[in-house]
């Protein structure tokens, strides 16, 4: 019976022990299918990546095909407008040496006219000159035979002395009436022959008149299609702009520079904020060193300069950061109050600078109340100067904070977005209904946005100066003119600025913050393209 219990006991125990090998065996087999089918899968998902990085490098190559094509194609085209102005050049020189030509065919026909009249009025001088020689020889033959008739006392059918007297009066007044009229027909062809040589003088003034002022006008459009023709040659030198993303700002999508930028260039030279007149004093009056109201062009007007304001500011911060503020309180106190006398709120948050003059430009007038992004900006720029000076009281760098909020909470009067996409700090309101688009106010106010930063830490206001960045790379090879001083405003190409090397150290400064080859393309770039001073 024991041996009954162990061999069943035996037996159970090997069953349980089978069905654990079977089901072990079971899971081993599971495991392996699971395996396989990873690895099947693994294999599947690699192939698949493999084929989506074949169809990335595909599409790669086919991008950069299609932009070697493009390129190719805009080169051509710029050839093929090259090679078609070219013939416009020569038809302008043609046409201006034809046009002397022409106007010299009817200067010919007009002497050749004057010429005819001149000889049907010498043609009737001389049948006048022939009739009097006629009357007057008839007048000598009817006197001679009166005077031997009186001397020979013949006096046919009964004429007596007296009658033949009266006759002989009666031919001498005859003669004298002929002779008078003579010399007032003499009078009226000299005054007709006057008169057709003034006229052909006069035409032959108005005809060089005429060719001088064609000549300039050939000579201005031949200028003109050639400074064309140098800008596009400019353009295919200087890189494309790169490095761009799209951020949304005050609610808009606007185009920054995706670039890390360096927040320790020193800009106050470029903006010519570099002052240290240590020698000067202060007055009790608080005259500042240089008067911040100056004549403007009109009799009368006076200009509120922030230029001058920004410079009193450098010097003032300069004397502040070694002898204290307190000698200078009242100085600092007057350049508040104008500050304040030619400022209003702005919309947007902060004071905004007002330029009570009329402004003309290009034909129009800018009238009194206008606002300036560059005049905004010199304003900031100053009083970021007293701002960081030593020992300088709270309301300094609140009243920079309020300066500097229009442009970087975008007031409509300085700040507009383009159909591009680009964000501009507009130098001035628009003339003739079109926005002006002045690079060099863009880039001061540019800078004065990056010094804020730079002197606040306020990250809020950086996306902006990206933009401001993006723009300034994208818009300022347009204004290259070799040659030529850079273009004043792009709405108006035939405008230069006057100030082409100070536009050239903003950009300089731009390359040094951004890092961006471009800057320092279109630097190098001015540096040709601007004459010398003579």
């Amino acid at each position: 019976m024991t041996g009954l219990c162990l061999c069943l006991c035996g037996a159970i125990l090997a069953l349980q022990t089978f069905s654990l090998i079977e089901r072990r065996r079971a899971r081993v087999r599971e495991a392996s299918d699971r395996q396989a089918a990873f690895r099947e899968n693994q294999d599947l998902l690699a192939e698949r990546f493999r084929a989506e990085g074949r169809r990335a490098e595909s599409d790669r190559a086919e991008m950069l095909e299609r932009l070697d094509r493009l390129e190719a194609s805009w080169r051509a085209a710029s050839d093929d407008l090259r090679a078609g102005l070219e013939p416009l050049v020569r038809a302008d020189e043609l046409r201006a040496g034809l046009e002397p030509l022409a106007r010299a065919d009817e200067l010919r026909a007009g002497l050749e006219a004057a010429a005819e009249r001149d000889t049907a009025t010498r043609a009737g001088l001389a049948g006048l000159i022939e009739t009097l020689r006629g009357d007057e020889t008839a007048w000598r033959g009817a006197h001679d035979e009166l005077l031997t008739r009186l001397a020979a006392q013949d006096l046919r059918g009964g004429e007596d002395r007296a009658a033949v007297l009266a006759r002989v009066d009666a031919l001498d007044s005859a003669r004298a009436a002929n002779h008078e009229n003579f010399l007032t027909r003499l009078d009226a062809l000299r005054d007709r022959i006057d008169d057709d040589r003034k006229a052909v003088l006069n035409r032959l003034d108005q005809d060089d008149v005429a060719r001088q002022a064609s000549l300039v006008e050939s000579r201005a459009a031949r200028q003109a299609l050639q400074g064309g023709l140098r800008r596009i040659e400019a353009l295919q030198v200087i890189p494309a702009v790169q490095h761009l993303k799209i951020e949304q700002i005050g609610g808009q999508a606007v185009k920054v520079m995706d670039q890390q930028l360096d927040f320790g260039v020193d800009i106050l030279r470029a903006v010519d904020l570099s002052h240290a007149h240590r020698g000067w004093k202060p007055s009790k009056d608080g005259r500042p060193p240089y008067p911040v109201f100056a004549p403007g062009a009109e009799v009368g007007q006076t200009i509120f300069s922030t230029h001058a304001l920004a410079i009193n500011c450098a010097v003032l911060a300069d004397l502040i950061n070694i002898n204290g503020a307190a000698p200078y309180k009242a100085t600092l106190d007057a350049l508040v109050a104008d500050i304040t006398r030619n400022s209003d709120p702005a919309a947007v948050g902060g004071r905004k600078i007002r330029l009570d003059y009329d402004h003309s430009l290009l034909g129009a007038t800018i009238p009194a109340g206008w606002a300036s992004a560059s005049a905004q900006a010199e304003a900031a720029l100053g009083v970021l100067q007293l701002a960081q000076a030593k020992a300088m009281p709270e309301p300094y760098r609140a009243l920079a904070r309020e300066l500097i909020t229009p442009l970087i909470a975008g007031d409509e009067d300085l700040v507009r977005r383009d159909a591009g996409g680009y964000l501009w700090l507009e130098d001035m309101p628009p003339i003739h209904g079109k926005p002006l688009q002045s690079l060099h106010g863009h880039l001061l106010a540019t800078l004065a946005v990056y010094r804020y930063v730079q002197c606040t830490d306020d990250r809020a206001a950086e996306p902006v100066l990206r933009a401001c960045l993006a723009t300034a790379a994208r818009y300022l090879p347009e204004t290259r003119r070799p040659g030529e001083t850079p273009i004043f405003s792009l709405a108006y190409p035939e405008t230069g600025t006057p100030q082409g090397m100070a536009l050239r150290a903003l950009v300089i400064d731009l390359g040094l913050i951004s890092r961006h080859p471009i800057f320092d393309s279109i630097a190098s770039a001015f540096a040709s393209d601007v004459p010398p001073a003579s």
